[in-house]
């Protein structure tokens, strides 16, 4: 029975496809400087990163906009793991889809049919009693998992920028015209 059992589990061990984890971190601090803080906040030393901002930013990176730009980085859509639509149905799969038994992944957009796989490939939490927000993203491709991490993570770092670019455009004194 041991061998049996030993033989069994090597052929299925042999048989899965193996997923891979893709992990970048994310520290959120304030840019604030000592002189740029208001009065109260100078002398507590306090962070704008309370456990709320945090899990703020949290849902910031699982954003549908965010998705959507890694999507197109990565060139996603197409890529049989993330796009199942892509590839040719096999004659089980047109016979379900006839049969109305399973939903024609044809009649949803590329775009569409590659969010779902990438979000059920996608891990993003806080990191316990941190300002750290960690990003794991899974592959059956070492590389691409790490990529999509990394690249998660840059788009939103990016996000963060143009949102402060935009604050500091519509914060701007305008003059009248005359």
């Amino acid at each position: 029975p041991t061998v049996i059992v030993f033989v069994a589990s090597f052929f299925i061990v042999n048989l899965i496809t193996p997923r891979y984890t893709g992990e970048a971190q994310i520290l959120l601090e304030s840019r604030d400087g000592f002189f740029t803080r208001p009065a109260g906040d100078r002398e507590s030393g306090s962070d704008r990163f309370d456990p709320e901002a945090v899990l703020s930013q949290v849902q910031v990176v699982m954003s549908r906009d965010l998705a959507r730009e890694v999507i197109r980085r990565l060139n996603l859509v197409g890529n049989p793991e993330f796009d199942k639509g892509a590839g040719m149905f096999g004659s089980i799969a047109q016979l379900l889809i006839k049969v109305g038994v399973s939903r024609n992944p044809a009649d949803r957009t590329p775009e569409d049919r590659v969010l779902g796989e990438y979000y059920d490939s996608l891990l993003v939490f806080p990191v316990a009693r941190s300002r750290i927000i960690a990003i794991e993203f899974q592959s059956k491709d070492a590389e691409l998992a790490a990529k999509a991490a990394n690249t998660v993570a840059a788009v939103f770092l990016e996000f963060q920028e143009a949102a402060k670019l935009s604050l500091i455009h519509i914060s701007e004194p305008t003059r009248p015209r005359l």
